[in-house]
């Protein structure tokens, strides 16, 4: 079925908050994922759900279908990326053959082909990302994207752009093209998202059919050394791109969940496959990465219904 360009739908109603949800299911991952593997991203095509080792610069693919929540899991598949050595990647997205990710130090999109996994240049046509502040800590840096791979548009999430008293994030869209052996990502629009204090977005996924996007919403709270997660859903509705630049989180629908069902977990990578979200959490327990030491926070896929 075509469908045409979407356009974010701003709900004009506050949405009370419902009892926090707990995973329908939890999956345990071979033990190569109880080190420091570092998952931040998560995208799933057709079947096969693909997720990426920051840390170790691995590639990993499961197959949906063969998830078992009563043993663990192991890839059926995982190839090494060394370009992406020094890369500071937190989410990627399936485009074809390609897969486009991004890289948080310096906000920066890449894209590298599956099949021979080689880089891709991508040539900026008036791109506009936001800058990451580092030095400053604010958070600011991209956190999240997927593609509509059906009008071929890429969207991206900043983490966070903390200026004064005020908190804002900025979801992104672009144009895919292609020139010679390029892609070209041409500026559509963006919308800003008041966010509350301390807050932060860490990942996006698209619905299956396109017409809504889910968005992680987290804080880290130090006295009980936990985050507190949401999972923000803006709907779309078909005639252009956004129809507002803002929107305030008391017109967003979301829904809660409960952090003491997901060990813990810092939960940055989400996907959306039949009527689920999948979620996946990074691991890093600190600023120093070692692929090869093992913790004790583990690596899991949690599944949320989305409704």
């Amino acid at each position: 079925m075509n469908r045409t360009i979407l356009v974010a739908t701003i709900f004009l109603s506050l949405v009370a908050h419902a009892q926090k949800k707990v995973p329908s299911k939890t999956y345990n991952l071979h033990s190569e994922f109880k080190y420091q593997v570092e998952i931040s991203s998560m995208d799933i095509i057709g079947n096969t759900m693909f997720v990426l080792s920051e840390s170790c610069e691995y590639l990993y693919q499961f197959n949906i279908d063969s998830l078992n929540d009563s043993r663990e899991n192991i890839p059926s598949m995982k190839v090494h990326l060394p370009f992406l050595g020094g890369s500071d990647v937190e989410g990627l997205a399936l485009f074809d053959h390609y897969v486009f990710y991004i890289n948080e130090d310096g906000n920066s999109i890449k894209s590298f082909d599956l099949e021979t996994l080689k880089p891709v240049a991508i040539k900026p046509n008036k791109i506009k990302l936001p800058k990451n502040n580092s030095s400053y800590r604010l958070y600011t840096g991209l956190e999240g994207i997927d593609i509509n791979s059906e009008l071929s548009i890429l969207y991206v999430i900043q983490e966070r752009d903390k200026k004064q008293e005020t908190s804002i994030s900025r979801l992104l869209a672009y144009r895919i093209g292609r020139k010679n052996n390029e892609f070209v990502l041409t500026y559509l629009d963006e919308l800003e998202i008041s966010l509350e204090h301390d807050f932060r977005y860490s990942s996006i996924a698209l619905s299956e059919d396109y017409n809504s996007i889910f968005l992680i919403r987290s804080k880290f709270i130090k006295r009980s050394n936990k985050g507190e997660y949401f999972i923000d859903k803006i709907d779309f509705e078909s005639t252009s791109m956004f129809s507002n630049s803002k929107i305030d989180m008391s017109k967003i629908k979301h829904f809660q969940i409960d952090n003491n069902k997901i060990n813990n977990a810092n939960i940055e990578g989400m996907a959306h496959f039949n009527n689920t979200l999948y979620i996946i959490n990074d691991n890093l327990e600190s600023a120093s990465k070692n692929c090869y030491k093992s913790i004790n926070k583990p690596t899991y896929i949690f599944t949320f219904k989305d409704k």
